[in-house]
Parts: structure tokens; sequence; C-alpha cells
């Protein structure tokens, strides 16, 4: 009988299972059905029940039930799928065993059969409930004396219940396993306080008891919501807020002895010291993303509020706060960024909404967390520094914190004389001029411009940022009345105006005065002043402020200078057909000619070049490599536009070749634009230099080369031994001939122009033999 009956209560829950899936309401008990009579109820030998104590034992013996008939159809609450019970059988089958009752109620023993039980208190109200909703015969005796003088009686797929206040409730499946699972009206749900509801929104139904409210969805199962959780979802708009139904039960024991309760659309927290709070949508997505209450955030502390600027959210925890951008961006900021972020005004300030989470794991154990108007820098050594637009670009063009200005030292300040505004770095520091623009003074410029007087001194605001790579492994920072220069072998040197706006003229570092290697100097005889380059000096007396360099330097210096018999420079230095000369107030210096100039520096640089033998004349550049990658040489014009390639090479280099050889629109070369990797040398020479043959002898020589063929025009033949290009070009008074253009060894006789140039390219020995 005991697997019989099991089978009946299996298929009865089935059946009321199915119809809870039509989403029926279970109709309360009306006022106007008729009450039962009020049984007095009679003391038992057994001792009273305790709640949610196991009920003494009644013993009774068996009788024969009467004919059941057909198990109720018990409209319940929705469920996947079910099946209606079949009739029970008309023969209750005594047995000696009594069934196990699944309620935590007290549970009475009673007779092995199905009922009618004997003199229960109201068991007319139970009986005519139990019928006015087919709810079957009952699995027990009516169970009094619960919490508060409650009484309860179990059926199949339903439990009815009499509240201390007098009111009938049933408790239908799968809310009644919910009910008991939260140790029914003993536990935090209490009574019943109504019956089952369907038709709420998104197909739900609930039923509400003294402490909170089960709920059943078809997707999210049945759960109960009880205390300050239950509260809080309705004080948010219940099944209609963003949480929306719950899909757990509430579980406790966290961190801290905090509480958590899921939702379709977020979470409910409960903490003894910050309350109970709801953390929604995608706030919740980012605070699981960071480990939840276990994280550095730690519990919420608020709702979230939608109240910000431009139609922002946020919601805090102990340990920070999260936005939700009015762009759809949700993001954190934690401990002391949101401190920095705080006290700089928020989303309301200067930084704007955050457009990241922080970042850390950087340079020096450092974190950063970008926002709309700016970037937040932590640091062990600095603390935490914002770096705002438009200075915030420029850095990060410089490597930001991993570059050479390292992380910021100080907020951004403004007020600066004039209107200017400056943010010191480890490494340097950035300017905001009044007159515009974002430039960067760093390392050694800034110490030697700090030096002077910064921006307040006579050198003013940066007008560009450095520019390195110049001779010499040089580098120089114009400002608004002055440079600041330096080679790989001095110290920066600081260069003001009038000075600097001379040194510039005639050429800066690229003329022939080189770099500043000191200070200006006043004080001189006549109120004259002087700075110091590597070739000379720029002067300023009242004769004007002029350039003293080269040759000429040194002959005035050997003279006494502004002291001795020449005095002052009274105008610039001029130079033609290789002569240079200089007036000065006590009379006139010239030197001869200059054969050659050489310049030499490590990697990639733009230099300007004297030409010895005149502008209007061809040069020659003898020219070496030590790197390893390309070697690369272009001639410029004075506006730095090129003319032509000069070399082209891979690696170790040394050749000679010819530049401005087309030389007929008056164009010549003043910059050479070099790019390397490793040492070189350039030796600049005019024409009068280029080794000659009459063409009596052979001419034999070793890779490119320049040579004056100084004969008369006639065959010759042309041995080349490299495995590359064979090229010679041959440049006479009037006319220019492509001798030869091959690959690899050859040998041949051709005929050769004279008088000419001879521009040899190759990579091995060559000769050269006229017939």
């Amino acid at each position: 009988m005991g697997k019989s009956l099991g089978r009946i209560r299996s298929l009865a829950a089935s059946a009321a299972l199915a119809l809870l899936l039509a989403g029926v309401m279970i109709p309360a008990a009306s006022a106007t059905d008729p009450p039962g009579p009020e049984p007095t109820q009679t003391a038992s030998a057994s001792a009273p029940a305790t709640v949610d104590a196991p009920a003494p034992t009644l013993t009774a013996t068996a009788s024969p039930a009467p004919e059941p008939t057909e198990p109720a159809k018990l409209p319940l609450a929705p469920s996947p799928s079910a099946e209606e019970a079949p009739a029970a059988e008309t023969t209750a089958e005594p047995t000696a065993v009594p069934e196990t009752s699944t309620s935590p109620e007290p549970a009475q023993t009673a007779t092995t059969e199905a009922g009618p039980f004997p003199g229960p208190p109201y068991a007319a109200d139970f009986e005519a409930l139990a019928a006015q909703h087919s709810l079957g015969q009952p699995k027990g005796p009516i169970n009094c004396g619960l919490t508060g003088g409650g009484c309860q009686q179990d059926f199949a797929v339903a439990s009815i219940y009499r509240t201390p206040a007098g009111n009938f409730r049933v408790v239908a499946e799968p809310i009644r396993s919910t009910y008991w699972a939260a140790a029914g009206q003993g536990g935090p749900l209490g009574y019943p306080a109504g019956d089952q509801r369907c038709g709420l929104a998104r197909g739900a139904c609930a039923q509400a008891f003294d402490g909170g409210v089960i709920y059943i969805t078809p997707t999210t199962g049945t759960h109960a919501l009880t205390g300050s959780v239950h509260a809080t979802w309705l004080a948010g708009g219940g099944e209609y807020s963003e949480l929306g139904y719950p899909t757990t039960g509430i579980r406790c024991g966290l961190i801290g002895g905090g509480c958590q309760q899921d939702f379709q659309g977020g979470s409910a927290y409960v903490t003894p010291s910050a309350g109970t709070f709801a953390v929604v949508g995608s706030v919740r997505g980012v605070y699981w993303a960071k480990a939840g209450q276990g994280g550095a955030l730690g519990y919420p502390t608020t709702d979230k509020h939608c109240d910000l600027f431009a139609g922002g959210c946020q919601q805090d925890f102990q340990g920070g706060t999260i936005y939700v951008t009015p762009q759809g961006g949700t993001f954190a900021v934690q401990g002391a960024l949101r401190a920095a972020y705080w006290a700089a005004e928020g989303q309301g300030g200067a930084l704007g909404y955050p457009k990241a989470n922080h970042n850390c794991g950087l340079v020096g154990g450092g974190c950063q967390q970008d926002f709309e108007r700016g970037t937040l820098y932590l640091t062990p050594a600095s603390g935490t520094l914002a770096v705002l637009d438009p200075i915030r670009p420029s850095y990060w063009a410089k490597g930001g914190q991993g570059g050479a200005l390292g992380y910021p030292t100080s907020e951004q300040r403004c007020g600066l004389a004039g209107g200017g505004c400056i943010q010191d770095f480890q490494g340097g520091s950035i300017y905001l001029p009044p007159t515009g623009g974002v430039f960067a003074v760093q390392g050694s410029i800034r110490s030697t411009y700090w030096a002077a007087g910064g921006h307040t001194s006579n050198l003013g605001y940066p007008t560009g940022d450095h520019v390195c790579g110049l001779p010499g492994n040089g580098c120089q920072q114009n400002f608004q009345t002055g440079t600041v220069s330096l080679t790989g072998s001095s110290a920066a040197v600081a260069s003001p105006n009038p000075f600097s706006a001379r040194w510039l003229e005639l050429g800066g570092v690229f003329g022939y005065l080189g770099y500043p290697v000191g200070a200006a100097q006043c004080g001189f005889s006549n109120d004259g002043c002087k700075q110091p380059f590597q070739a000379g000096a720029v002067v300023s007396s009242g004769a004007g402020v002029h350039g003293v360099g080269g040759p000429i330097a040194i002959t005035w210096a050997a003279n006494g200078a502004q002291d001795g018999r020449y005095g002052y420079p009274t105008a610039a230095q001029t130079c033609s057909g290789g002569h240079c000369s200089q007036s000065f107030q006590g009379g006139v210096i010239s030197t001869g000619p200059v054969l050659f100039e050489q310049y030499s520096g490590v990697g990639s640089t733009v230099l300007r070049i004297n030409k010895p033998g005149g502008a209007a004349l061809a040069g020659v550049a003898a020219l070496k490599h030590e790197g390893t990658g390309n070697f690369i040489v272009w001639s410029l014009d004075g506006s730095l536009q090129k003319l032509d390639l000069v070399a082209n090479e891979i690696g170790a280099y040394g050749g000679t070749v010819l530049f401005d050889e087309w030389n007929d629109e008056g164009v010549e070369t003043v910059y050479l634009e070099i790019q390397a990797d490793g040492p070189w040398t350039i030796t600049v020479s005019g024409v009068a230099t280029v080794p000659r043959f009459d063409g009596t002898f052979e001419v034999v020589g070793k890779g490119d080369a320049v040579l004056l063929y100084t004969g008369h025009s006639r065959p010759g033949t042309l041995v080349n031994n490299g495995s590359s290009n064979f090229i010679i070009w041959a440049y006479g008074q009037y006319e220019t001939d492509l001798v030869v253009n091959e690959i690899g060894p050859y040998s041949g006789v051709v005929p050769l122009l004279g008088p000419a140039f001879y521009e040899v390219t190759s990579n091995g020995t060559w000769s050269i033999l006229m017939h």
C-alpha cells in the first residue's frame, strides 16, 4: 500500500502543477462560507505540541476509509509540465508503518489510512475549505498548537493553515515546498497572509505571508522574499523594477556577516553596517567582475541614483563607486583614485566621467584611470595626480609614464605670467603658454631653463618641443626670446636674445659657430656683451650684434678681441670664392681659401655645410659610415627641399661622390640630410681637391671615387672586378655622358669624354686606361 499511496501522491502533484500552468488563482475562503463549529479542544494523553518540534504520536486503530472521490485538480503556480492524477484507490489498505509527512510542522502520528481523522478542532472549517479547493483526502490530522496558536493540515499538493488571527489560507505546491524550506510559520515568513495570486507581470504567481512573499515564475522558479530585502525590492518597484523577480533564495554567511539574494536584473545585499541595497544591471556586471563584496569595492552603501550631470548614474560602495556614463559605459573608481576624483568634483569637474576601469601594474607599481578629459595616476612616490587635457595628449605622445617625462609630480597650475599653465613630471614639465601650444621642457634643458628663471626669465615660454639628432648628438629647444642647446659632450646652455636671434640667423647648430659653450656675459668695455660658441662668439655692442667665427675669430682673439686693435665687429662675416672677411671698428680681418670642411656624428641628423670653392661649383663629399643599417644622404637646399640622393648604402661604407653637379639653375646644397645607425664622417671640399690624370697612365681605384681627366676625348678600356653596380658618369664643360651602367664584373672599350669629371660607382676594384 505504501508504494500505491506514493504513486497517488506523485500523480496528484503532477496534476496540480499542470493546473498551475494555467495561472488559475486559488480563491481565499469566503467570508460567506459557512463557518465550521468551533470545536472544544480536548486534552490528549500526549504532551502538547511545540513550534517546529515533532508532535506527539496519537495511537489510532485502522478502519476502512470512506469511498474516495476523484482527486482534486488544484489550480496552482506555473510549472514546465504536469499530468492529472488518477482516482484514488477505493479502499484504504491498513499498514503497520505510518507514512512520514514532508511538512516541517510537528507531525502527529495518525492512522495509516487516508482521512477522515477524528476529533480535531475546526474540523468542519478545514473540511469545507478542502472541498472548496478539491484538495482530496488529508495526509494527516489537523495539527494545532503551532506558533501563536495556529493550526495546519497537509494534503497531497497543498496545506491549509488557520492563522492565530483566525484566517484560513491554502499554501499549494510548489510554493509550499519553498515555504517549508524556510521553516514554515516558524520561520521568517510566518503565517500566510493571503492566498496565491496569479496573472502577475511576466506570468508570475505570488503568495503573501506575514514576513514576506513567495514568487514563482516560469523562468526563475520559486523563491521567497523576506525582511529588508523584501522592503528594498518593494521600494524599488517590486516586479516592475530593474531587479525583476528573485532567481535564488537569500544566502547569508558572507564576508562581515552579510547576505545576498539574486534577481533577474540584479542582486540585493544586506550588511549589519551598511544596510540593504540593490545592485542592478550593468553596475552588477562590473561589481561581480571585481569580485563583488569580497573584492576591493566591498558592500554597497547606497542604491544606484541617476540624477548626475548629463544623465549619468552612480552607486557607492565601501571601497569605491561605480558610474554609468551618459554614453552607456559602466566603470568603477576605487580607493585613492576615487578620493582624488571626488576632490576634483567628480563627473561634474574637469575630469568628467570615467572612460575605463583603472589599470595597475604600470612602471614602478603605478596605476592609471582614464576619464573624458583627463587621466588620474597613482604612484607610491607622488600619490594620486590628474593629467588634464590639453596636457594629456602631449604627455601620451611622449610615452606617458613610460617615457622620459615619467609620472606627474604636481597638479596642473595656472595663473602663471601672462596666463600660462604648467604641470611638473619626474623628468620634465609641460607648459601651456599664453600664446597657445603645449610644449614639454625635459631633462637637462629644464634644469638650465629653470636655473635661468624659467618662463619669467629673458627666455620666456617654450615655443616648441626640443629637437634632438642634431650634429654631435645635440639637442635644442626654442623659447620666446632665446634657445637652450646641448651636445652629447656638454651641458645645456641658454642663449637669450639678442645672442640667440643672431646665432639662429647664422645657421644655429648648423652654422659656422657651432653650439653655445657658455652663458652670455656683459660688462666688457663700452658696455659690450658676448656669448661664447664652439667656433667663435656672438658679440653685442654699440656697433650691433654680430657673429665672429672660424679663422677670423682666431685672428680677432689673438689681437685682443674687443679690447685690441680691431675693437668690436661692425658687420657680418662674408665669404666668396673660398675667401672670408669681416669688418671691425679698427679694420678688416680676411682669411685665405678653405680647402675642405669636415663633419662627424652618430645616427641620423640634418647638417648645414659650407662648400669650399664657391656656391656656383660642384662639391665633393668623402663619406664614411660605420653602422650596420641604412646609410642614406640627401642634399637639401636652403628651404630644406631635397635636391639629390648623394648616397644610398647599407652597412659600413666609404667612398667619394659629387654633388651639385647639375647646378644649372644656381640652386646649391646648403644642408645634408643623413640617415644612419652608427658613427659617420663627411668631408666636404671643392673640385680643386679632386685627383687628376691626363690619360698617359692607367688609373686604378677601389669603391666610389671622383676623378678629373684633363686630356681630350678618346677611347678607353674600363675594367670592374666588383659584384654590384658599375656606373661611370662623365661631366664635361658642355655635355654629360653615362659612360657605363653594368652589374658585376665588366671589361670593355668605350669612348671617354675629355676634359671632364668622372664619378665612379663600384663595390670592388676598377681601372681606366686611355688608348
